[in-house]
């Protein structure tokens, strides 16, 4: 059985208030479109990991408590100063291009706060550079992050930086450690993005040699004395790897700097974090001694 409907009038025959209002409200869609762009860009967080950060240099970390675990998006991980260096600590962290950045947020919920009372980062200054990693820093700001809590701070207009630094310049009491579980930053890019660098060669990391070869976004290796093998994607200038050796096996995230000459990531067995894997290209290219034809490509 048909249901009958109502005809519905051509558009020509519509009245002009009518039309207005449907303009209207497509105007409202559009609008609505655009803030939820908007507020989407400044939800992300630039210091994810995944996002392409990376820490080029830390003054001091311990054990299996790196400062690129600051950037895991993990709050149970995190960065701790080496034991009694509790103040002055200093992580130099690479963007994968320019920001203007609006906020930061520093996380110190999950830090060792019963083990260690006070372990928590206090004071911190946020120093930005658009120069490179080691010249035209400026200081930013100045905050007091919250004793095993979270906060978000705003930073002044006209923030921009690809590379910022992190004084931590206390703690609140602790004489042994100094610990901050996450680092995030939210902002929008200015210019455009600059693709990232050819991964292929040889870097001298803390595992020996790495050398790497890339076809398109897949990546194949090996390391060490060329038993261990390595194969994985790159996405951006992150790289998303499966390692192997003779009776292990776990993954692996490394990224890329952006002038291609060094790597930085963390290693993971049994989905574990186990520490870091980081090292700069060699210039020479140097293979190690393995052979790279027996590695499969990913599929």
């Amino acid at each position: 059985m048909k249901v009958p409907r109502g005809a519905v009038a051509p558009i020509a025959t519509r009245g002009f208030g009518q039309r207005m209002f449907e303009a209207f409200c497509l105007f409202i869609v559009a609008i609505c479109c655009m803030v939820l762009a908007w507020s989407q860009s400044r939800s992300t967080d630039l210091l994810d990991f995944e996002s392409g950060a990376v820490i080029l240099s830390v003054t001091g970390e311990y054990d299996v408590w790196p400062a690129l675990a600051l950037l895991d998006s993990d709050p149970h991980t995190g960065w701790a100063s080496r034991r009694g260096h509790v103040a002055g600590n200093e992580i130099v962290i690479e963007l994968p291009h320019e920001y203007l950045l609006e906020s930061m947020v520093f996380d110190n919920t999950r830090a060792q706060e019963i083990e260690f009372p006070g372990v928590s980062a206090r004071a911190i200054q946020i120093w930005l550079s658009t120069a490179d990693a080691e010249h035209g820093f400026e200081m930013a700001a100045e905050v007091q992050a919250t004793q095993g809590g979270r906060e978000r701070f705003p930073l002044p207009l006209h923030s921009r930086a690809r590379w910022i630094k992190l004084v931590i310049g206390s703690n609140w009491g602790s004489d042994e450690f100094t610990e901050l579980m996450e680092v995030a930053a939210y902002g929008v890019p200015v210019g455009e993005v600059s693709p990232p660098k050819e991964v292929s060669g040889t870097y001298l990391t803390n595992f020996g040699p790495l050398y790497l070869e890339q076809s398109g976004e897949r990546v194949r290796g090996c390391y060490d004395d060329g038993s261990a093998m390595i194969s994985g994607r790159l996405d951006g200038r992150v790289m998303r790897l499966h390692w192997r050796e003779s009776r292990s096996s776990g993954t692996a995230l490394l990224t890329v700097s952006a002038g291609g000459g060094f790597i930085n990531g963390l290693w993971y067995e049994d989905n574990e974090l186990q520490g870091t894997w980081r090292g700069l290209r060699d210039p020479g290219d140097p293979r190690p001694p393995c052979d790279i034809d027996g590695v499969a490509w990913p599929e």
